[in-house]
């Protein structure tokens, strides 16, 4: 019993084969230029993406830099700061014992008076 497609089949020559067989092969390279063309886009959107990133943490970097050059100079004002009051602190302690020094000398020299 033949079917419909067994009579296509038959009436088909090697050429029809061959015409169905390349516009299936063309169909088949547009889907894969199709996927070839999204992969190259999608691509270049990471690439760009990517770029974009890099960009960004070498900013962060810079700026880190210059945060971490900002904190040691305000330690090393601090330090210079803190030796010099440190200083000031040592000289008001001499002139706070001297003066102690001259009262005690001056009290004696009243009661010494008295006397």
């Amino acid at each position: 019993m033949n079917t419909p497609h067994d009579h296509d089949h038959n009436d088909r020559t090697p050429l029809d084969y061959a015409l169905a067989h390349n516009k299936q092969l063309t169909q088949q390279l547009e889907e894969v230029k199709s996927d070839l063309e999204f992969r190259r886009d999608l691509y270049a959107l990471q690439t760009e993406q990517l770029d974009t990133v890099r960009s960004a943490l070498v900013e962060a970097h810079n700026e880190n830099n210059l945060w971490k050059a900002e904190a040691k100079r305000w330690r090393d004002m601090y330090l210079e700061y803190d030796e010099m009051l440190e200083g000031d602190l040592e000289k008001a302690k001499k002139r706070i014992t001297n003066v102690i020094a001259k009262i005690k000398s001056l009290e004696k020299e009243m009661n010494d008076e008295k006397y």
